[in-house]
């Protein structure tokens, strides 16, 4: 049936009704040319202002036949206001609905909340009140707690750098992400013997020094993580080689030429630096980074392996 009570046709392209509802006018009317001449497209809608008419129509290219329906102007408009009638009748049926919902809510959310809180912590609702104000402020309270335990299980706390869980985190994160990035990691040369010969507070200052140096050097840009023992890593998310070469570079010199409270203590760092390469695993990439630091202890230390 067509729509809003429509007439339906079919005309040729000279305007000709091959097809209609009253087989008198089959072959013996025409419609306007001027509907041909505004089905452009290849189904569409117009208004005849002259004939006060809405004509829909479908375009075929073979043949080369036009599909109209045409409705009547009066009939349109009387659909369309109750089209319009029922959505605004809709929509102010919500909106009081919606207004008795928040009302509602309003009126019992305190009392809900504070069923629920109780229950949750056991409180006996007889003895103890509860108010928005107490719950807001034991939420805000949690809040910090989980934050705390977020830092205490993402940050070392010796060096105050990321730990080598965040490290894990990122660098599978990255792995995923594809991104380009390069790994350098960091060992402090001779470290059993600062220890060993200056003693353990003596070393935790040593690799806090370093540390903190090398968050000096690297900055916010790249992060600097406690992989273990004496051993740092730093993640470098880019392309630019030389650039993170001298960054560490810059951080290896710096450490070797600070003067210490032992006047006879001489610290350095050995490291080495892997590019991550497609399909290469963090395992992979750790160890190829690992065996270019064990070519820079091997060769002398205090120096940088890479590309």
């Amino acid at each position: 049936m067509p729509p809003y009570n429509g007439k339906f046709l079919i005309t040729s392209a000279a305007g000709d009704v091959v097809l209609s509802e009253n087989k008198v006018e089959i072959l013996r009317k025409k419609v306007p040319l001027s509907w041909v001449e505004r089905a452009s497209n290849v189904e569409g809608e117009f208004y005849d202002s002259k004939e006060k008419v809405f004509v829909f129509y479908k375009t075929y290219m073979n043949p080369d036949w036009f599909a109209f329906t045409v409705v009547n102007e009066s009939d349109y408009n009387d659909i369309t206001s109750v089209a319009k009638q029922t959505f605004w009748i809709v929509t102010l049926s919500c909106l009081v609905l919606y207004m008795i919902i928040i009302f509602l809510a309003k009126l019992y959310m305190e009392q809900i909340i504070s069923k629920l809180y109780m229950g949750i912590n056991g409180i006996d609702p007889k003895k103890d009140k509860i108010t928005i104000s107490s719950i807001y402020a034991d939420i805000r309270r949690n809040k910090e707690y989980l934050e705390q335990a977020v830092y205490d299980s993402t940050v070392d706390g010796l060096t105050k750098i990321f730990n080598r869980r965040k490290f894990e985190d990122d660098i599978h994160h990255l792995i995923k992400s594809e991104e380009t990035f390069w790994l350098a990691i960091i060992d402090i040369d001779n470290f059993k013997v600062i220890n060993d010969t200056y003693g353990h507070d003596t070393g935790d200052i040593v690799l806090q020094t370093v540390s903190k140096t090398g968050c000096q050097v690297v900055g916010n840009e790249h992060n600097l993580y406690r992989f273990g023992g004496e051993e740092l890593c730093v993640i470098y998310a880019g392309e630019d080689y030389d650039y993170f070469y001298q960054i560490i570079d810059t951080w290896l010199q710096m450490v070797s030429i600070r003067k210490w409270r032992e006047a006879d203590l001489h610290v350095t760092f050995s490291a080495g630096i892997a590019k991550h390469t497609n399909d290469e695993s963090a395992e992979q990439l750790l160890k190829k980074a690992d065996a270019r630091l064990y070519q820079a202890k091997k060769t002398g230390k205090n120096r940088i392996v890479g590309e």
